[in-house]
């Protein structure tokens, strides 16, 4: 398989994961370990995931922890895959993982160097592909995830309460991550995590504070539902 960048460059890598073609914007993490909880981090939905740490695969897939309850990258591209994980916890290998929630991934690939060239020309869209799909082909029958409606694809469908201490905080979603509920419960909160579409502002006089979750894309996207919001209250 390769990664083809839209502005023509591509580089070829050797495939661990599923058996298809994506398309999305192609972002990278620095990060040095986990890549499970980043893997499973709404903030990535729609995205082509490049991580510049060179080993990944390394401990596996363990039993969490998990930031939500799926995959949620299209694609994930690394230096050099490791099959064979070491945890005490493991539960399966990354490219299994991979596999089974459909989502492609390369190795091989000199992601420092990739890296810098969307460090120096900012968020592209990429392909990844198979070696015989041209990119004619790809703009053709691969589309991207629309980022306009991400938000509302990752967001929680409906209100839900987390039980926990007398402090009670209103969790606003646009693609939360688990561990911000579960770090407001291990210092003492109850939490009321609520759709961004949702009537939330209800909800308002029964809480101490709001948070404002981070979420997928750019925030300029969804100036949408901004605007759905103002023209509601």
């Amino acid at each position: 398989m390769r990664l083809h960048l839209i502005d023509g460059s591509h580089v070829a890598g050797h495939s661990f994961g599923a058996d298809r073609e994506v398309c999305g914007e192609v972002v990278f993490n620095t990060g040095m370990s986990g890549y499970v909880e980043t893997l499973t981090d709404p903030s990535y939905r729609g995205q082509i995931l490049v991580l510049t740490y060179p080993l990944q695969g390394n401990y596996g897939v363990p039993d969490g922890p998990f930031e939500s309850s799926r995959i949620q990258v299209e694609g994930l591209v690394v230096t050099r895959y490791s099959s064979r994980g070491s945890h005490h916890a493991l539960r399966g290998s990354l490219g299994d993982w991979l596999r089974s929630q459909g989502v492609p991934a390369i190795e091989g690939v000199d992601t420092r160097t990739l890296t810098r060239r969307l460090r120096e020309h900012g968020t592209m869209q990429g392909y990844l592909l198979r070696a015989s799909t041209t990119i004619e082909a790809a703009r053709e029958s691969v589309r991207p995830v629309e980022m306009s409606s991400v938000a509302e694809l990752v967001a929680q469908g409906e209100i839900t309460r987390f039980p926990g201490g007398d402090a009670r905080v209103l969790v606003i979603d646009t693609g939360a991550k688990i561990s911000i509920i579960r770090k407001l419960q291990a210092r003492g909160a109850t939490v009321i995590l609520a759709p961004f579409a949702a009537r939330w502002e209800a909800l308002l006089d029964e809480v101490d504070g709001v948070v404002l979750t981070n979420g997928p894309g750019d925030p300029a996207d969804l100036m949408h539902l901004v605007r759905a919001k103002s023209a509601r209250y």
